[in-house]
């Protein structure tokens, strides 16, 4: 059952950058004009919905590959949102695909907060919405759960770095491991920028970056690419198929993923504002990226040695990386609500007092 019942919508999202309702990036710069890109969403929204769930996909892929698991979870009352990140989809700088743009880094919160907003706004005739930072609720209407996968599970575990209190719950799905010469790496491709530029694709860069997944399984006595998405062989092809999916990869993709990789280990990354923050790893067994049952429980280890007091593992047995497109996927679509739906009540009374003591804040103003 894929829950098509359920009505989608497809609009695009720019940040407002005039007037007082500026962004500005996860270092405080202020953000370009110039820059603003039309981020394409996807959400969908049922009847009173209990909370809000955004989705942050991985590298080389698109938003419209999370249909069925955003179906799923709307079908478990929960509203869905989901961007074409910078560089994917329909998100695209003049480029293309795989170019995400110098300053890519620096949108990387703001975007996630935009998307967001859009959530409580009626879609405009021209299916275009501008959102100024005024738009961001100060208090949440709703639970707000961030699920990133892979390194859309970066993406969201920066976010959480510096926002973590503004978040009801964190699921890092297929999460790169902690890798010992990202650092080396990441100088190695700082110096093919200068050779190349920020829009070089060099091919051996990317054999070496992925195609190393696959020994594994052609050890196995398998044959084919991108054996190391899924054991499911449909979606293999499937993904081989689409031409918005598995494009050569630009320099300034691989320094922005390096980048998040480098930082995401970095105890300076993490500014520790909410330590019961409920947090979910989620793997396949045989994920090659997550590195399997060692470097998930070196992860898990690296968020209980920050100070995350409330943090499960759960790793799912004949899976490989994408684990909510593969054989399995049903089931643990239905465990990654029960997980979200495990903790709403409490989270929805949590903001319940936030607002509650807001407000009283608010009136004690005029009572002095």
């Amino acid at each position: 059952m894929e829950y098509s019942t359920y009505q989608t919508e497809t609009y695009f999202v720019r940040q407002a950058l005039e007037g007082k309702d500026v962004w500005r990036s996860r270092k405080g710069k202020k953000l370009s004009a110039e820059r603003a890109l039309y981020l394409s969403v996807l959400r969908i929204v049922p009847e009173n919905p209990v909370c809000v769930v955004q989705i942050v996909h991985g590298i080389d892929e698109r938003k419209e590959r999370y249909l069925p698991l955003m179906r799923y979870l709307a079908s478990r009352g929960m509203a869905v949102v989901l961007h074409d990140l910078r560089g994917h989809g329909a998100s695209l700088l003049p480029e293309g695909l795989a170019y995400y743009g110098e300053d890519a880094l620096d949108w990387l919160h703001t975007d996630i907060d935009a998307v967001y907003a859009s959530v409580y706004r009626p879609v405009p005739a021209d299916g275009k919405m501008e959102i100024g930072y005024g738009d961001f609720p100060a208090i949440d209407p709703l639970p707000r759960y961030l699920l990133g996968f892979s390194m859309g599970a970066l993406i969201a575990g920066s976010y959480a770095g510096t926002n973590d209190d503004r978040l009801a719950g964190l699921m890092l799905a297929g999460m790169p491991h902690r890798e010992k010469f990202v650092s080396f790496a990441l100088a190695w491709v700082r110096f093919l920028s200068l050779l190349g530029g920020e829009n070089w694709r060099p091919p051996l860069l990317g054999r070496f970056s992925f195609h190393r997944y696959n020994r594994i399984f052609e050890k196995q006595g398998e044959s084919g690419t991108f054996l190391w998405l899924t054991e499911n062989r449909e979606n293999i092809e499937a993904f081989r198929a689409d031409p918005l999916c598995g494009a050569v990869n630009t320099i300034s993709a691989y320094r922005f993923l390096l980048t998040l990789v480098r930082d995401m280990y970095r105890p300076s990354s993490w500014d520790m504002r909410r330590r019961d923050l409920p947090i979910w790893l989620l793997s396949g067994e045989n994920d090659p990226i997550a590195g399997g049952d060692r470097w998930v429980l070196d992860s898990e280890d690296f968020l209980r040695d920050m100070g995350y007091t409330n943090i499960e593992n759960r790793i799912f047995p004949h899976c490989r990386h994408e684990i909510f497109l593969d054989n399995n996927r049903h089931l643990i679509w239905q465990e990654t609500a029960e997980c979200i739906l495990s903790v709403n009540g409490a989270e929805t009374d949590r903001i319940a007092d936030a607002a509650e003591a807001d407000a009283a804040e608010y009136t004690s103003m005029f009572e002095k």
